[in-house]
């Protein structure tokens, strides 16, 4: 079977649900195509694929141009997921046209939910299927704190509309509220939409002494890591605030792993984090992230930063964060804050309320928060690849 997976920028999760879906298919024995921007064509995930599997795995550049244009559409939503839908299109009919594609895969359909709903996918009669990971129209059944999103309603219609497609296979969502939603409102599409856990696993040597050596972390450090994609919405700009607080003990560390955006610049060379790098309090590794350097810093840390600004859905960092047995303080709102509350995975705050973040960060918090967290260890017990890739890949 020769199945086109449709991706577009590495950043953030993408790198690692891309890899993890192609070698699952390709170790299945499928032919895969995927696409990406064209400056992602010499990613690291991309390249260990090449090398791994010849033949068998190729790449399609999509126009790095027409997809920046989509982003910053002046029809703004509306206009980039219908812009997103034709340029997968393209992809698609370019791929098809050189060798037939017998299945589309989706890893992030949130690309341009909403436009396949109205429009339909532009696969022709091929199958398709993929993962959404965003759609916010069913919080507040379930008491998330998040914003109404726009058009609600429509956004419902349309996602509804989305599962009745007839050469859709199946949605899977990484949200277990979505899913639940739709079991109880609208039963004759349920099983259109399959619930996967987010999958998270952590894979290395490394103990607690050992990362903090590598690291150079010294003994009697308190770390708090912030990880990921590291950009502006990580909120990392209020907990250096909260760090460089004169309330907030020496001992605690800033470990910031992960590659930085343009945007974070700025505050990666400010006053702030050069005053905690001269401490001896701020180690930064600033590159992608592979699965041995993850399971250091996840090894070294004491706490896990999940203040996240504007972030509502589901995040792999809170997973990671609870497969390592380590608490996070995390954002009060969306699923993160979600899940905090009701697994006991560690403490929320209002991330515009920096007296909330220093109290967080104090000792006393810091062991309850351990405590507490210690009891709730499994709690992700079951969101392993695994598990994961054995429901979407046949």
């Amino acid at each position: 079977m020769h199945v086109l997976i449709v991706e577009a920028a590495l950043t953030g999760h993408h790198s690692g649900y891309l890899g993890r879906i192609a070698t699952a298919y390709m170790e299945a024995g499928h032919t895969i195509t995927v696409t990406v921007l064209h400056r992602d064509a010499a990613h690291p995930a991309i390249d260990r694929l090449k090398m791994q599997f010849g033949e068998a795995f190729n790449v399609v550049p999509l126009d790095d141009a027409k997809y920046e244009a989509a982003l910053h559409s002046h029809l703004g939503e509306a206009g980039r997921e219908l812009a997103l839908r034709r340029l997968f299109g393209q992809a698609y009919r370019f791929v098809h046209k050189a060798k037939p594609v017998d299945y589309v895969f989706l890893p992030y359909l949130d690309y341009c939910l909403y436009a396949l709903g109205l429009l339909g996918a532009p696969f022709g009669p091929t199958q398709w299927g993929g993962i959404c990971m965003r759609p916010s129209f069913h919080y507040g059944r379930y008491g998330v704190i998040a914003p109404k999103p726009k058009l609600a309603n429509v956004k419902r219609a349309l996602f509804l509309k989305l599962l009745r497609s007839k050469t859709l296979k199946s949605v899977y969502t990484i949200d277990e509220l979505l899913h639940r939603y739709v079991a109880e409102w609208h039963t004759q599409w349920a099983h259109r939409l399959q619930y996967v856990p987010d999958p998270a696993e952590l894979k290395g040597s490394h103990t607690y002494e050992s990362a903090r050596q590598a690291l150079g972390i010294p003994d009697g450090a308190v770390v708090v890591l912030v990880y990921g994609a590291i950009d502006e919405r990580k909120g990392l700009d209020v907990l250096v605030e909260a760090m460089c607080s004169p309330e907030v003990p020496k001992t605690l560390h800033l470990l910031v792993a992960g590659r930085q955006s343009a945007a974070i610049q700025p505050l990666m060379q400010s006053a702030q984090i050069s005053s905690l790098t001269q401490e001896g309090r701020c180690h930064v590794i600033n590159s992608f992230v592979d699965d041995a350097v993850e399971q250091m810093v996840f090894s070294a840390t004491d706490i896990v930063w999940l203040g996240y600004r504007n972030h509502y859905a589901m995040s792999g960092v809170l997973v990671l964060s609870a497969i390592a047995g380590k608490p996070v303080i995390a954002t009060q709102d969306g699923l993160i804050g979600w899940y905090t509350t009701i697994k006991n995975l560690g403490r929320t705050v209002n991330i515009k309320k920096l007296n909330q973040i220093i109290s967080a960060l104090q000792p006393v918090a810091f062991e309850k928060s351990t405590k507490e967290k210690m009891i709730t260890k499994n709690s992700f017990n079951k969101n392993s690849w695994k598990m994961f890739l054995s429901n979407i890949v046949p």
